[in-house]
């Protein structure tokens, strides 16, 4: 009986009805959908490195330079990422836009500035799955936010002295892992201790 019933059923429902799949109309409802997704910054996501975005940050270099880079704020801002749909009927049509919260922090010199650019989510940044990355004379050095501070990580090099003052987990950031000789230093409690240009120029927190 169910033999009759399904030879009078149309060819294209035979094969979806085996697979319980169905016949779907590509303008069923949910086809062809633009569906948004927004991921807020938390307080603990404020809270990976302690700048406030209106500090000044002094450092000296190994030539005796001196740069004084001010804050000028915590710059919020949103960056997205498009996921097409899936379901081959609706090709071309709809899916998910993601919406990250993210803040940028400047700090500007008359010489140099220093900027530093956190993302809600790990999603490709300049080709590298980072959600935190810090510029310094046009070099970026990459590194996820809950890295930093934490003893597991690859990066993590423990406790080091600067200036006569112990400096407790702190984290080595390389531009590339072919250039170790650029690198950054940083922590959690006191943000940016170093920064290495090619081993050439290096400087320090000085305050």
């Amino acid at each position: 009986m169910l033999k009759i019933v399904l030879s009078f059923l149309p060819a294209t429902c035979l094969l979806a009805l085996l697979f319980l799949s169905g016949c779907m109309d590509k303008d069923e409802p949910g086809c062809g959908e633009l569906r948004t997704q927004t991921y807020k910054l938390s307080e603990a996501d404020k809270a990976q490195i302690p700048y406030t975005g209106f500090d000044t940050v002094r450092m000296t270099n190994n030539a005796g330079d001196t740069i004084e880079c001010i804050g000028t704020g915590k710059q919020y801002f949103v960056t997205s990422e498009y996921i097409p749909e899936i379901n081959p009927d609706c090709a071309g049509r709809g899916g998910t836009q993601k919406n990250y919260e993210a803040y940028k922090l400047s700090f500007i010199d008359n010489h140099s500035s220093l900027n530093i650019k956190h993302y809600k989510e790990s999603f490709p940044l300049d080709g590298k799955y980072y959600n935190m990355i810090i510029s310094f004379k046009n070099n970026n050095f990459y590194t996820a936010d809950y890295a930093i501070s934490y003893p597991s990580a690859f990066n993590f090099i423990g406790n080091i002295e600067l200036n006569n003052t112990l400096f407790e987990d702190v984290n080595r950031l390389y531009k590339n892992f072919n250039d170790t000789s650029s690198y950054i230093l940083i922590n959690k409690k006191n943000g940016i201790l170093k920064i290495s240009q090619n081993g050439t120029e290096v400087w320090q927190l000085t305050n």
